[in-house]
């Protein structure tokens, strides 16, 4: 009788969740909105596209990606923005960043706390050289446990300012 009396409780009151601001990636996604302007661009790690459709303020549509679990990502319909979708990001990526030539760029990862080798960091590290190699310079950038949010611009705009 007990018990029936807990698990009543429960669903009727459930006590309150605590949100660990350690790993909050949704103020990382409301500092790009607020920050991001419409000439700027956005490079979005594969596992940060759920982050951006869930709680960016860009229209979305599911698009399907075999070579991602569960079979289907978020595609953010903002101009200037290249979720990368590849092991091998150099030349898509380098190939945007040159196309738009832009001042600033954004760019979102996620899952970048697991162990060196693995998959997502290893991708976040040939994303971050790509930025290098391609005269970008980091000039913000803010992160929690498995999230950051990098700014970078283009070195040759930063001497015009």
């Amino acid at each position: 009788m007990l018990a029936a009396v807990a698990v009543a409780w429960a669903c009727v009151a459930p006590p309150p969740a605590e949100y660990d601001t350690r790993v909050d990636a949704k103020k990382w996604v409301e500092t790009l909105s607020d920050e991001i302007r419409e000439g700027d661009g956005l490079v979005i790690h594969p596992f940060a596209n759920w982050l951006v459709g869930c709680y960016g303020d860009w229209p979305i549509r599911f698009k399907v990606e075999r070579r991602l679990a569960p079979g289907f990502v978020v595609e953010v319909l903002r101009p200037n923005t290249l979720t990368v979708m590849s092991e091998h990001p150099r030349e898509p990526l380098t190939e945007f960043l040159n196309r738009h030539r832009f001042g600033r760029v954004f760019y979102l990862a996620e899952r970048i706390n697991v162990p060196a080798g693995e998959f997502p960091v290893r991708l976040h590290r040939e994303i971050q050289r790509v930025f290098e190699d391609d005269g970008y310079e980091k000039t913000d950038s803010g992160r929690t446990w498995a999230t950051e949010l990098t700014v970078y611009r283009r070195a040759s705009m930063k001497e015009l300012e």
